[in-house]
């Protein structure tokens, strides 16, 4: 049951960026403003959730610290809308795959971070999934031929900005997550990321989120490529290896494939096919590595 609820989750959320392209293409919603009102609506559903259930979380009072309570901030900046910011503006300027697939290369930033932190020399395995990936991407982009680009360079730049962005939503919260419950985390986090957001690129017209055309698109973003997967993932957790739960996330970028292709209409040549494969292998690769790094201790 565990791996069906991982699997979902990544199906759940590859749609959710196959629907977002679909409303960039469809209307004139930019991505700032997608970014804004999905963090704001998902971040009040979340703290609702926490505090409905706050009961088997305990007192908050009695595991905070202002340091900690400094880092929510950062979190919900850097983090949150750092990484959604970016995917949005990847999928409206270039594909949800390809914002998917970049997105999903985060691991192997993740690996030189270790390498950076531990003060070691790269071993095969992170050579050889270095390369995949790079391999990986450039085929992705390219279709294979490497004098012309099948995507804007600026939905490259914003896809491997994502992959940064992923990289720090993961490793900086871990602190966080030892002290908070992971709903009042992640709520309190994109309410932070939703007022900075709403900062940078004010949202003019909420009204037209709910218009008839838009509404659906725009609940299935908020419940179904947030709400839904994130709980389904936190299961998932309780009773799954991390190797297998890396495993199965990577149906992401094939899901997000499969359902362009089914509702988009879009196609793919071998040379972006492969290309995702190599991506996919290179983090398959250093999850499944014998040699595994830490890059998940965090000073406090």
């Amino acid at each position: 049951m565990a791996k069906w609820a991982v699997a979902v989750a990544a199906l759940f959320w590859a749609i959710s960026g196959v629907v977002a392209q679909q409303l960039f293409a469809s209307t004139t919603i930019q991505a700032p403003a997608l970014t804004t009102i999905r963090m704001a609506f998902s971040g009040i559903l979340f703290l609702l959730i926490f505090f409905v259930t706050r009961s088997k979380h305990g007192k908050l009072a009695s595991r905070t610290r202002k340091f900690y309570l400094l880092k929510m901030p950062l979190f919900g900046v850097l983090g949150i809308f750092g990484m959604q910011y970016t995917y949005f503006q990847a999928i409206q300027h270039g594909s949800a795959v390809v914002a998917t697939v970049l997105q999903n290369s985060a691991p192997v930033l993740l690996l030189f971070w270790a390498i950076w932190r531990t003060k070691s020399w790269p071993n095969l395995t992170d050579v050889l999934a270095t390369t995949g990936a790079v391999i990986g991407v450039v085929l992705l982009v390219t279709g294979g031929d490497v004098t012309k680009l099948l995507v804007s360079p600026i939905a490259i730049f914003w896809g491997i900005l994502s992959a940064f962005a992923a990289a720090f939503y993961i490793l900086f919260p871990l602190s966080l997550l030892r002290r908070f419950p992971a709903p009042y985390l992640l709520g309190l986090g994109m309410l932070y990321g939703s007022i900075f957001s709403y900062w940078i690129t004010p949202v003019t017209d909420w009204s037209m989120f709910f218009r008839p055309q838009v509404l659906p698109m725009f609940l299935y973003i908020v419940v179904g490529g947030t709400l839904i997967p994130f709980f389904l993932f936190l299961y998932a957790l309780r009773t799954l290896p991390p190797t297998t739960v890396s495993v199965l996330t990577c149906l992401e970028p094939f899901g997000a494939v499969v359902f362009s292709v089914l509702f988009l209409g879009m196609s793919f040549g071998w040379g972006e096919i492969i290309g995702i494969i190599c991506v996919m292998s290179a983090v398959l690769l250093l999850t499944f590595s014998k040699e595994p790094r830490e890059p998940t201790q965090s000073q406090d």
